[in-house]
């Protein structure tokens, strides 16, 4: 029985850490490739698998949409590279992690069974600071001026060197920017154009 435990903890940590694939793209439109952990580049399809620590390159004027195996689902920008770079998804809600790195563009994602059973354990990274998601619909953009984020469900944590700010329905304010990795969130009293809906609507003809 103590071998079987080991065997099954193993198994867990190779999946977390090793070549393991954690989701798939359920539609493309126009121009999105992953570069693999090995360097490989491929160039993906509707159904492709989506591996840990793959970038993800969506080409100008292209749109992805990838499905992880937890249920979260995330609509990629034009423009946008995207990492998953730690997975982990157990029975247990504390062992239980997704961490992910958004390099340039945006996405507009909806979290699933981690964020709900272990909300502590999920976050994006950004150039100018760290996104704490718990059980949410978000929304974030990277620009020239700066990188905006909206909260429509639940609660993000906007975290940098500057401070910290709180967004979502129940935080009473549910857009903010950013404008440098030393600068302090602020607040938004509207949705900004950076994240006008229509950017993260996957457009006609989309496979």
């Amino acid at each position: 029985m103590i071998f079987k435990a080991v065997m099954v903890f193993f198994c867990a940590a190779t999946f977390c850490f090793g070549m393991s694939e954690i989701g798939t793209v359920v539609a493309i439109f126009g121009t999105v490739k992953a570069e693999r952990s090995d360097g490989e580049v491929e160039l993906l399809e509707r159904g492709a698998p989506v591996f840990l620590n793959d970038l993800l390159q969506v080409d100008d004027k292209s749109h992805a949409q990838i499905k992880l195996t937890d249920g979260s689902l995330f609509n990629l920008i034009p423009d946008t590279h995207y990492k998953v770079d730690q997975y982990l998804l157990e029975g247990v809600g504390e062992r239980s992690l997704f961490s992910s790195e958004l390099l340039k563009g945006g996405l507009r994602g909806i979290t699933g069974r981690i964020g709900k059973s272990n909300p502590e354990g999920v976050s994006v990274k950004t150039p100018t600071s760290v996104i704490g998601l718990r059980g949410t619909i978000f929304e974030i953009v990277i620009t020239a001026t700066g990188t905006f984020f909206a909260c429509e469900s639940g609660e993000i944590r906007v975290s940098n060197l500057g401070g910290s700010l709180a967004l979502g329905p129940r935080a009473g304010q549910q857009f903010g920017v950013v404008s440098g990795p030393n600068l302090s969130p602020q607040i938004l009293s509207r949705r900004p154009d950076a994240l006008n809906l229509n950017r993260f609507i996957l457009p006609r003809g989309c496979h």
